[in-house]
């Protein structure tokens, strides 16, 4: 004879929670590893492109300011615009360099 433990819909019931167990397991281990990693892989993705975009531009200002104050201000006298554009990237060097932390 068959008991009731062993009827279809017992084991359909036992089934569906073994595998819900499972499947919340997967996720539990999911969220605590995978998503946190995912999150910093974006972050130091995102950070570089940031950090190639601002050197480019950087380099682009400082070339276009050079061409401007070359050809519009100083008349062809290009020592005169590296000599400007030398002194405010050591002035900001030098505002940098104070504010950095002592060890």
């Amino acid at each position: 004879m068959a008991s009731i433990e062993d009827s279809p819909k017992t084991q359909l019931d036992f089934a569906e929670r073994t595998v819900d167990t499972i499947d919340s397991v997967v996720t539990t281990i999911r969220e605590k590893t995978v998503d946190p990693l995912v999150k910093l892989t974006r972050i130091v993705v995102y950070g570089i492109l940031a950090l190639i975009a601002l050197v480019l531009v950087t380099v682009l200002a400082s070339i276009a300011l050079v061409r401007l104050l070359d050809v519009y201000a100083f008349g062809n006298r290009v020592w005169i615009s590296y000599f400007i554009i030398g002194g405010i990237f050591t002035i900001v060097g030098l505002l940098l360099w104070s504010k950095r932390t002592k060890h």
